[in-house]
């Protein structure tokens, strides 16, 4: 690692933890695609720093296609940790932008997990997350994101990397993100 890449990590994690983020590792910052192993890797990352925090899920909520991804990943290898999934709408025209679920929620967890893969502004991950409190207002809620753009507004409570990176999963044009999901309702 360059030293310009530590200095990058090491400020990344100081302002994640002061906006109460926190940033496990930051060493793509340069980097526009990220490869299977770098989603291993935050994978990894996130699993360890729920042991430390003694966080044990008893329900996965991924958030889209990319949480479904990641939040799958994770859900398999925390154990038999149920998976569900809410997905963005995009709006018609003069509609507001919502989370709508994909299924029942199950049962009464104590314990939820909301993972995204991409954290580009927030919106969804903030609406999901209301979402949830509503769902389930005694659980406790933490939220994990592979990726959060720098212009987020809302972030996850664990994001992986820091910057403007490309997921593996998205290989076509036709792959949307919620900004991109917003121009799809004014066409």
């Amino acid at each position: 690692m360059s030293v310009g890449t530590t200095v990058i990590a090491v400020v990344g994690t100081a302002m994640g933890t002061w906006l109460g983020t926190r940033r496990l590792s930051l060493p793509l910052a340069l980097t526009r695609r990220l490869g299977w192993k770098h989603v291993e890797t935050g994978m990894r990352k996130v699993m360890k720093e729920l042991r430390v925090d003694n966080f044990t899920p008893e329900l996965i909520v991924g958030l889209g296609r990319g949480g479904a991804i990641f939040g799958g990943l994770l859900a398999g290898n925390i154990g038999l940790v149920p998976l569900q999934l809410l997905d963005r709408v995009p709006p018609k025209q003069g509609e507001k932008k919502e989370v709508r679920l994909c299924g029942e929620l199950v049962g009464s967890p104590r314990v939820v997990l909301l993972v995204t893969g991409e954290c580009i502004r927030g919106d969804s991950l903030s609406l999901a997350e209301r979402k949830l409190r509503e769902r389930y207002p005694d659980a406790t809620l933490r939220s994990v994101a592979l990726v959060v753009r720098r212009q987020a507004t809302h972030e996850p409570d664990i994001a992986c990397y820091t910057g403007r990176l490309t997921p593996p999963w998205r290989l076509s044009p036709d792959y949307l993100y919620d900004d991109e999901l917003l121009q799809v309702g004014e066409r």
